[in-house]
């Protein structure tokens, strides 16, 4: 694995590119392209887009590592489902880093404000779009790496993904191990007893470089069998 230099990367994020495309946010709360809106739900999203723009403050970061280190991460408390598809794609991989971002406590906190006064409907909508926005959170950091990998060596063909402590086997535990390598709490970041952070709000994980192929893995995993969404092909595709 080709050598990167190990200093932390501050991802420029802004709260114009953050905003999920409405598309997006529709589609998640059952309304799929090329329908109508009804009014009473435009307007709802509108209200809940101008609370999100108003209260968002994304930060994030990475940090390349090596992999011998890296599995020390994976590894975490030892409480992973067995043998998992990223022990895999790590040894595939070429270049690999921890991740962390946030979209700050405001917006957390004014979801549960909402669902506190039950305001449901706005509640909901300001919580999808939040969602969804950590989702492009990740991909700009995605996207960021391959960039910073594209200036610094000759490589074609790469794909980078994120993977997240809670996901395909890889148990939440390890968020522990990646805290005490990122130290986060500098961005506003901490980790409760459960491993979940706060703000909610915020997602992390190690991206991982290498060509489209790596990723794939095939789905004889236990925990295959009880996934819903298979959102790890649609990310491969993309």
């Amino acid at each position: 694995m080709n050598k990167f230099p190990k200093h932390e990367y501050h991802i420029p994020y802004s709260k114009a590119e953050i905003v999920p495309d409405s598309e997006v946010v529709y589609s998640s709360i059952g309304i799929e392209e090329n329908v109508t809106i009804p009014p009473e739900i435009e307007h709802l999203y509108n209200e809940a887009l101008l609370l999100f723009q108003k209260l968002v403050e994304p930060k994030g970061f990475l940090k390349p590592i090596g992999i011998e280190e890296f599995k020390i991460i994976l590894e975490g408390e030892g409480e992973n489902d067995g043998a998992i598809p990223l022990e895999l794609i790590t040894e595939r991989g070429v270049f690999i880093a921890l991740f962390i971002a946030t979209l700050g406590a405001n917006v957390s906190s004014k979801i549960e404000e909402l669902i506190k006064e039950k305001d449901y409907p706005l509640g909901h909508m300001l919580d999808t779009i939040a969602s969804r926005s950590a989702e492009k959170a990740t991909e700009i950091g995605e996207k960021y790496f391959l960039k910073e990998i594209k200036n610094n060596f000759s490589l074609n063909n790469q794909k980078v993904l994120l993977y997240s402590p809670g996901y395909c086997g890889w148990n939440v535990t390890a968020q522990k191990k990646i805290f005490k390598f990122l130290q986060p709490e500098k961005i506003g970041i901490a980790l409760n007893g459960s491993s979940l952070m706060t703000p909610i709000k915020s997602v992390s994980g190690v991206l991982i470089s290498g060509e489209r192929d790596i990723h794939k893995f095939r789905m004889i995993y236990p925990f295959c069998k009880t996934c819903q969404t298979f959102s790890c092909r649609e990310r491969i595709k993309n």
